[in-house]
């Protein structure tokens, strides 16, 4: 159940990521063609760069769902199946350990910018604790697919025995 659920969540994050790429692509050509045009640009830097952030942190669960993150089997690929299952287990936890590294500083950050008051954007007057929410989300989302992962290394490492 949990695990359907975070395939949903993690299925509707990557619509997120697939909309932030089309509204990233006509901006940008929206902008080229106003420089074209010699008319004004003024914004167009950090929609595109607000964009390119939803982009990239709304995709990785996704993409780890679907197991299409690049890996070097090069070094392993030699190795026993047992010693590969080790390795894998042993990069999952250690990715699972970064990304709660991840999510605790983001939140913590996004929370002093609350507080603070901090305003991230010239243009738009997007506060920084919004971008900074959004990110810690989104790699929790990732993290969540991660140790569901790791539990299928585990499970994957014993069965081998």
């Amino acid at each position: 159940m949990f695990r359907r659920l975070l395939y949903l969540v993690s299925d509707a994050s990557a619509l997120i990521s697939g909309t932030a790429l089309v509204l990233l692509m006509l901006v940008t050509v929206a902008g080229i063609f106003l420089r074209a045009m010699r008319l004004p640009t003024t914004g167009f830097f950090e929609m595109i760069t607000f964009l390119g952030l939803i982009l990239f942190v709304s995709g990785w669960a996704h993409t780890q769902k679907n197991k299409g993150h690049l890996r070097v089997y090069i070094l392993v690929s030699r190795l026993s199946r047992r010693t590969q299952f080790i390795i894998d287990v042993f990069i999952h936890v250690l990715a699972v350990c970064i990304c709660a590294f991840m999510v605790i500083n983001s939140s913590i950050f996004a929370l002093r910018a609350y507080y603070s008051g901090l305003i991230v954007s010239l243009y738009f007057q997007v506060p920084v604790f919004v971008l900074a929410g959004i990110v810690s989300l989104f790699i929790l989302l990732f993290e969540l697919v991660l140790i569901v992962d790791s539990y299928d290394a585990f499970v994957r490492l014993f069965r081998e025995r």
